[in-house]
C-alpha cells in the first residue's frame, strides 16, 4: 500500500530554534507561563507554544505593506486555537488589533476577511465569557455536591 505524502506542515517542521527561543525567552520574561492553566498534554503544549512563537515572529517580521488577509486570518486562527487549548495569549490578540489598525492606516492592505476578524474576534470573547460562567457553575456543583457527601 502506498501513502501519499501528507501535504500539511507541521509547525516544527521548519523551526528556527535559535529565533523562536528567544522569542519564547521574551515571551515567558514578559507574560510569565502563559500555558500554565492550560490542560493540554506536554507534547500538544509544546506544539501550540510553539503555534505562538511562530505567529508573534510572523508578526513582528512581516511589514505592515506585506500583510494580506491570509496573513490576518492565519494569525487569528493561530492564536484562537491556542486560547480554546487554554492558553492566556490575549496579549497577541492586542498585537493583531494593532496590526489590523496599521494595515487599515497604510491603506495598502486589501484585506476582504476583516470585517470577519472583528467579528470572530468578538464572538471569540462572548463564547469565553460563556465558557468561564460554565465552568464556574461546574465547580460550584461540585463543591455543593462534596459538602453534601460530609
Amino acid at each position: 500500500m502506498l501513502i501519499a505524502p501528507n501535504p500539511l506542515k507541521i509547525p516544527w517542521e521548519h523551526w528556527n530554534s535559535k529565533s523562536l527561543v528567544i522569542i519564547l525567552e521574551a515571551l515567558f520574561g514578559k507574560y510569565r507561563d502563559f500555558s500554565a492553566k492550560s490542560k493540554l498534554c506536554p507534547k500538544a503544549k509544546m506544539t501550540y507554544i510553539i503555534i505562538v512563537c511562530d505567529v508573534v515572529h510572523s508578526m513582528y517580521s512581516t511589514k505592515v505593506m506585506d500583510i494580506t488577509a491570509s496573513f490576518l486570518l492565519s494569525w487569528f486562527h493561530s492564536i484562537m486555537l491556542c486560547q480554546y487549548g487554554g492558553f492566556a495569549v490575549q496579549f497577541t490578540f492586542d498585537h493583531l488589533r494593532n496590526v489590523v489598525l496599521g494595515c487599515f492606516a497604510s491603506l495598502r492592505c486589501n484585506c476582504e476577511g476583516l470585517p470577519r476578524i472583528e467579528q470572530d474576534m468578538d464572538l471569540l470573547q462572548l463564547a469565553n465569557k460563556l465558557l468561564d460562567e460554565e465552568i464556574m457553575k461546574s465547580l460550584e456543583l461540585k463543591l455543593k455536591e462534596k459538602l453534601a457527601l460530609r
